[in-house]
């Protein structure tokens, strides 16, 4: 008796598509890893201390907070989805973790990509065509083109105004009124108002490309619905949108430099030739113009893409007004934006080399089509090493902004705030008062947020004690006077703001032991440590208060000698202490008290710290199955 299958059968083209998405998906969301990896922080920064911290989680965590706030304007924009998405994850995690808010950014990105070049398979029939659309998504997107959207927690407004407009395209544009489609289209398009304030421009192509079907083909009561929905979103978009006075400056208050700002945002990422503006969008053209002529004989996707190409130009329109003061290029938080452009203009080339044409037509084409990657390419070899230093410079704030944070957290001194060129808020006195209600300190993640009160159990013994926050200025990897006593060796950085615990110096062996700590948020501990860890006799534990029995041996992967080097390990879910012991004097250890850290917090670092595994496991994946896809195609005859 033949037994009936368990699971669905897939074909091999299906599985085969599948595992190229996958891939696709693990290469651009890993490349994102290891920038957030290189200049990212778990601290939050800038907008998040008004639209997150005071307007926001303050309100929540206090218990007044009213749904209606999630609409309240942030500058011109009303971002309630990016503060609904910043509820959830910290009523998730138990901290306001930043880097969190980036990786599930990243992730969201990733999946948007991932989808996208789903969704457009069917034009990618030809090998060489999904190998070269492929290669576009993954220069565009897998590289760090807008670093700001990358490292800022806040900026998953880009991500939700994107991913609903594309949505809203995807859905509406082609699907009967009233459906289940139709209505997921709507609705995208209606989120979108949530976005950002330009969010009603997926409304207003929608509109636009409803308005043609029904005076070209006479289809009034087939595209009345959606007219009419279309048209209510884009006055509710007008309506909802904010005159925010400090920002006017920024505009563009002549029409020389709105339009240079249109058109430096047309010839992006080519910033020494202007002839790009145009060269760039000639596909897309063309593919408006193919659109026009095949009528509703038009393909979805080729319907998409023609939206996304002007919508994407409708977006420079809005930036160039808003801000084009001086004919300014494009700031770096617009760059997803552009390479969706470049994307669109990328898709076009391709249904170009795929549609019947004469010969002298294919001929131009390849010539356009070579003038466009060749400027592309050069564009990009222009943009990005400036990218990976501006990358460098961000990286070395945020660590700034950490060691300054650490150290107000540990004074309270709002004169540090004022000596300091770099912070996390524009403003010394508004950050303050934005970090100091006690339900944000609360919510503080691990690298700024104030340790456990770790005590000796004793006084005296071979460890000795030294509070690096009684320094007035911190310097970070500044060099410790010389007559300074604190248990490190003399090459041995100081912590900054922090107490730390140290045995050098010692003449014979150390021991030292804690007070028991209870312990409060669970999930993991967080320890610096230095000196000779890696030698049997020094060891760090946490032992159980009551039984006295070893809990867990606090190690970092790598012995850190003269720096410091980070360690975790679970929190116990019973009352602790914490135990060091050197055996030997020629040895020596220092650690400092811990810092609680959730377990979706250390997951995310994990993840992080991983990003170059999974992009060399999904770079592997991508050739294997471009390798395999190849040998099909050619079987069939189809390259």
């Amino acid at each position: 008796m033949k037994l009936p299958a368990l699971l669905p059968r897939f074909s091999p083209a299906a599985v085969l598509t599948a595992a190229r998405t996958i891939a696709l998906f693990g290469i651009v969301f890993s490349a994102k890893l290891i920038y957030i990896g290189i200049g990212g922080s778990d601290l939050p920064n800038w907008d998040q201390w008004d639209a997150e911290a005071r307007n926001l989680l303050q309100p929540w965590f206090e218990g007044r907070f009213h749904w209606i706030d999630l609409f309240q304007s942030h500058n011109e924009h009303r971002v309630a989805l990016t503060k609904l998405l910043c509820l959830f994850q910290v009523s998730l995690n138990g901290q306001w973790d930043a880097r969190f808010q980036c990786v599930c950014n990243a992730a969201m990105h990733a999946g948007l990509v991932a989808v996208s070049w789903l969704w457009l398979r069917k034009l990618l029939a030809a090998a060489w065509a999904s190998v070269a659309f492929f290669l576009v998504l993954v220069a565009l997107t897998a590289t760090p083109m807008s670093f700001q959207n990358l490292l800022g927690g806040f900026h998953s407004q880009q991500v939700f105004l994107l991913g609903l407009s594309l949505a809203a395209f995807a859905l509406v544009l082609d699907a009967p009124a009233w459906t289940r489609r139709w209505w997921g289209g709507v609705a995208c398009a209606a989120l979108a108002l949530f976005s950002m304030g330009s969010g009603f421009f997926a409304a207003a192509v929608v509109f636009g490309a409803a308005a043609v079907d029904a005076l070209r083909f006479r289809a009034w009561r087939e595209r009345f619905p959606t007219l009419v929905a279309t048209a209510l979103l884009v006055v509710a978009g007008w309506f909802l949108h904010v005159n925010f006075t400090p920002h006017e400056p920024l505009k563009a208050h002549t029409a020389h430099d709105f339009v240079l700002t249109f058109w430096r945002a047309c010839q992006w990422p080519t910033r020494d030739i202007a002839l790009f503006a145009v060269v760039a969008w000639v596909p897309w053209s063309w593919l408006l113009i193919r659109v026009w002529r095949a009528g509703r004989a038009a393909s979805p996707q080729e319907r998409v893409v023609a939206a996304t190409g002007a919508w994407v130009l409708l977006q420079y329109v809005a930036a160039a007004y808003a801000r084009g003061a001086g004919g300014e290029w494009p700031a770096d938080r617009y760059f997803d934006t552009e390479a969706v452009g470049l994307l669109a203009n990328a898709a076009a080339l391709i249904i170009f080399f795929a549609a019947p044409g004469s010969r002298a037509v294919r001929v131009i084409g390849c010539v356009v089509a070579a003038l466009w990657t060749g400027l592309l390419t050069h564009g990009l070899r222009e943009h990005l090493p400036h990218t990976f230093s501006d990358l460098g410079v961000v990286a070395r704030e945020m660590r700034r902004n950490e060691i300054v944070t650490r150290a107000y957290l540990a004074s309270n001194d709002r004169a540090l705030l004022a000596r300091e060129p770099v912070l996390p808020y524009p403003s010394a006195a508004g950050f303050a008062e934005r970090i100091d209600p006690p339900v944000i300190r609360a919510l503080m993640p691990v690298s700024v947020r104030v340790p456990l009160p770790l005590a000796a159990a004793t006084r005296g013994g071979s460890f000795l004690c030294y509070d690096f926050s009684l320094h007035p200025q911190p310097l970070l990897g500044a060099p410790k006077p010389p007559e300074v006593r604190d248990g490190l060796s003399p090459a041995t950085p100081r912590l900054e703001y922090a107490i730390i615990w140290g045995s050098f110096g010692s003449k014979s062996g150390a021991d030292w032991e804690s007070e028991p700590l209870t312990p409060t948020q669970g999930g993991w501990l967080k320890f610096e440590l230095a000196g000779d860890t890696d030698v049997p006799g020094v060891s760090l534990q946490l032992l159980d208060a009551r039984t006295r029995r070893p809990i867990t041996d606090i190690r970092p992967t790598k012995a850190p000698h003269d720096t410091w080097r980070a360690a975790y390990v679970p929190t116990p879910e019973r009352a602790y202490v914490v135990v060091a012991h050197v055996a030997d004097p020629a040895h020596w250890l220092a650690f400092n008290q811990p810092t609680e850290m959730t377990t979706i917090s250390h997951a995310v670092w994990e993840i992080m710290k991983n990003g170059a595994v999974i992009l060399w496991i999904s770079c592997g994946a991508a050739v294997v199955l471009g390798v395999a896809s190849l040998g099909r195609f050619s079987r069939r005859g189809r390259i």
